[in-house]
């Protein structure tokens, strides 16, 4: 369990730093770089007093591609929740969306309401190189998803898992707000200093992930038990 709680910790500063500072980029106090900065980090670790919001289900699509040449693409969609009577505009099949909910109302957060501004969202897909190897990574799970984008990233890079197995490693998530951890059968433990622990029967819908990878010559595609991906290969 000290994985779990190690992760929880470093989530809960970075859903603190996200719901601080984050917005349209044009509206920001704060660049990226600055944000991603050891100084600012250290900092944030002295201050923290998590308020994240509720974090909400979504409706998630993602998709990896590797073309003959080796390119690859990762590529997410999600309508998050329908938008007003259901309208899909006609032309181009776009299912309109409320994401401008992601918005804050109160007139002092950087993420406030305001013309011509784009909301903070949920959405995000991974392309990596891992040396010998290069991959399009994705999964679903809204405003969980950084925190089982990192379960899966680590489970390949730090613990060198094939990617099959990373994808089905056993996952867990935290609450913001709360002190539960809700975690998938498999790990060893049945308590983490500090929080409530939820073990879960596996597998749960906790994310659905996919993989592509390229690797010299191999292209190969990896989907997840908890969903209904699948790899296909197209001539």
């Amino acid at each position: 369990m000290d994985r779990v709680k190690i992760t929880v910790d470093v989530a809960k500063i970075a859903y603190d730093i996200r719901d601080r500072y984050v917005t349209d980029a044009r509206f920001m106090g704060l660049t990226v770089h600055e944000l991603l900065s050891d100084r600012f980090i250290e900092t944030m670790k002295t201050t923290l007093n998590t308020t994240a919001k509720e974090l909400n289900d979504g409706d998630t699509t993602f998709f990896a591609v590797a073309d003959g040449d080796g390119w690859i693409v990762s590529a997410i969609q999600s309508i998050f929740h329908n938008f007003g009577s259901y309208i899909t505009e006609p032309n181009f099949n776009i299912t309109l969306n409320s994401r401008a909910s992601s918005f804050y109302l109160d007139v002092n957060h950087v993420n406030r309401l305001e013309p011509r501004k784009k909301p903070l969202h949920t959405l995000s897909a991974i392309l990596m190189d891992n040396g010998e190897s290069r991959m399009a990574i994705g999964i679903s799970g809204g405003h969980y998803r950084p925190l089982f984008h990192s379960q899966v990233t680590t489970n390949i890079v730090d613990y060198e898992l094939h990617p099959q197995e990373a994808i089905e490693h056993p996952r867990f998530q935290w609450n913001p707000n709360t002190a539960l951890v809700e975690c998938e059968e498999g790990y060893i433990g049945n308590a983490i200093a500090g929080y409530k622990l939820k073990k879960l029967g596996y597998p749960t819908r906790m994310g659905v992930a996919a993989i592509v990878e390229v690797k010299g010559g191999l292209k190969a595609g990896y989907t997840d038990i908890r969903g209904d991906g699948l790899p296909i290969g197209v001539i």
